[in-house]
């Protein structure tokens, strides 16, 4: 296997040329990203023989331990590099195509603002076309959200496409006609869709898909480029100072010239532009850097061509909502009072979960309880009213009135808001049931959201898993999840998780991207035997 490998690795630095890779002038070297493209194809299919012939090894019963150990750790390291390898040759297979190399392409771009909150980072203030022809990429001019809503309200027909269970939840609050509301589903995809079909309708041309980008992406962006100078900006933006600059400092230096209070899409434009028209470096830089943001959900993608659409979702760069394969948890909160307090929000979930698995480990009874805390630190003097409001006679300065929505494929049985009791009536988005309220917070206090869960998971070789969404958020959520299996059972592996006992896996964590939480469950004979006696009186 290691010579092969060894040949296969050759045989492709051989052929890569890190200097002509490099995007230069803002252009991407279309021509030697499809002369690479078999070389990649060969990479990735010696790595995928590799691990298939190492699965024969691993499991091997006649192992030494610490061979076996080493095997799978080989088996691990293997697995990740064949998968990176197959998206580097699917993402050079279609990169033609998406930069414009056969035919132009046009997106729709959307700057997104996280002080004011929506399930997929922030409400959208601004909007641009980005077009794509033979591997260069050009920017057009930044228009306000209220551009569209003016276009879209004219129209006599207006159709918005979007999936059924989006169009259930989110009619009520106007996507069609609210540009603003059209992102408070925490599914990407779906939203992509609705924007895609409205666009044309809004005087824009047909798009082939979106890009959202919120100010921490930028400052990945900055990082690349260098700073930029923005007009009636007296300092440089740089990857450093872009989310304050432009989620706080700007308000408090345009608060007498409200006509500038969305300064971040002119910052987006800027560092679009020196990015579409510099040098950004070798792919490999590029990759590390913005795709740790598309991870975080700072930079999000979709495409209206399915094939597209699928690398989007394999690259973890849609912002999908992931299917449910055992158990699954989110929490999304929109800001409803039209301030941008959200600058200011601090937000925790503490998730426990008790097991009871069936006699073969595969599946689970699930009894659960999410403790969601909304802090809202904001001020209720000191900031221009953009900032902390109030807009409605309804709100005090500084208060946050979020739309809070959890999400599980368990059934959501009962809720407290702040200890009372609250009306719960579920519905369901993306195959998982979700229970919205709105909470209202005034400035310097906080609220509590209480659930509690139950019904039945699947288990996959005795392993419980469950993932925890992440919604792009100024600050990271703070998360603790604990699940605990009854005697009789044990937790054996729990990776990256800490075991106090046998029955017992936690952790805590800042969640900075959707993550998954592993624990395996086996059989406790020594507790097992103890409690048949028990039950039999012994």
């Amino acid at each position: 296997i290691g010579t092969d490998l060894a040949d296969a690795g050759k045989s492709v630095t051989a052929a890569v040329d890190p200097e002509t890779l490099k995007v230069v002038d803002g252009r991407l070297p279309l021509e030697e990203v499809i002369r690479l493209t078999p070389k990649l194809h060969q990479g990735a299919n010696a790595l995928s023989s590799a691990l298939a012939r190492l699965d024969d090894v691993r499991d091997d019963p006649y192992l030494a331990p610490p061979v076996r150990d080493a095997v799978r750790k080989v088996h691990t390291q293997l697995a990740q590099a064949t998968r990176e390898a197959q998206h580097a040759a699917a993402a050079a297979d279609l990169a033609p195509a998406i930069f414009g190399g056969k035919g132009p392409r046009t997106y729709l771009l959307v700057v997104q603002n996280n002080a004011e909150s929506r399930a997929t980072g922030g409400f959208i203030g601004s909007y641009a076309l980005i077009t794509a022809l033979n591997g260069k990429l050009h920017v057009g001019d930044i228009i306000r959200t209220g551009e569209w809503n003016n276009a879209v309200r004219e129209q006599p027909d207006l159709t918005l496409r979007a999936p059924e269970d989006y169009r259930r939840r989110y009619t009520q609050f106007a996507p069609a006609t609210t540009l603003q509301n059209i992102n408070l589903s925490p599914d990407f995809p779906s939203v992509a869709q609705a924007l895609m079909s409205l666009a044309p309708q809004a005087g824009l041309t047909k798009v082939d898909g979106v890009l959202a980008v919120d100010p921490v992406g930028l400052s990945a962006l900055l990082q690349l480029t260098g700073p930029v100078q923005v007009e009636g900006w007296p300092t440089e933006i740089n990857a450093d100072n872009v989310v304050n600059v432009t989620l706080r400092d700007a308000y408090a230096a345009f608060a007498e010239t409200p006509e500038r209070a969305d300064f971040l899409g002119d910052v987006a434009k800027a560092a679009v532009d020196e990015a579409t028209s510099g040098d950004l470096g070798a792919p490999a830089e590029i990759a590390k850097v913005l795709g740790a943001a598309a991870h975080e959900g700072h930079l999000i993608l979709a495409f209206a061509r399915p094939e597209e659409q699928a690398l989007a979702v394999e690259l973890g760069v849609s912002g999908r909502m992931e299917p449910v394969h055992s158990d699954a948890i989110a929490l999304t909160s929109s800001n409803a009072s039209a301030n941008k307090v959200d600058y200011y929000l601090q937000r925790s979930m503490r998730y426990t979960v008790q097991l009871t698995p069936n006699d073969d480990a595969t599946s689970a009874r699930v009894k659960a309880a999410l403790d969601v805390t909304l802090d809202n630190q904001a001020p209720a003097s000191g900031l221009p009213q953009i900032v902390i409001g109030p807009f409605d006679p309804r709100f005090v300065p500084g208060e946050n009135r979020a739309f809070v929505s959890i999400y599980s494929p368990l059934q959501i049985q009962s809720a407290q808001m702040n200890g009372k009791n609250t009306p719960v009536s579920p519905g369901v988005e993306r195959g998982r049931n979700v229970f919205s309220v709105f909470d209202e917070m005034l400035a310097q206090s906080s609220s509590t959201i209480d659930a509690q869960l139950g019904g039945k998971v699947a288990l996959h070789n005795g392993w419980y898993e469950v993932s925890v969404h992440h919604q792009a958020t100024l600050s990271p959520d703070r998360v603790h999840v604990s699940v605990d299996v009854p005697t009789g059972w044990r937790i054996d592996h729990a990776p990256g998780m800490e075991l106090p006992f046998a029955q017992r896996a936690t952790t805590t964590v800042e969640l900075e991207r959707t993550k998954t939480f592993r624990v395996h469950l086996v059989r406790d004979p020594g507790t097992w035997d103890l409690w048949d006696r028990l039950e039999a009186g012994v």
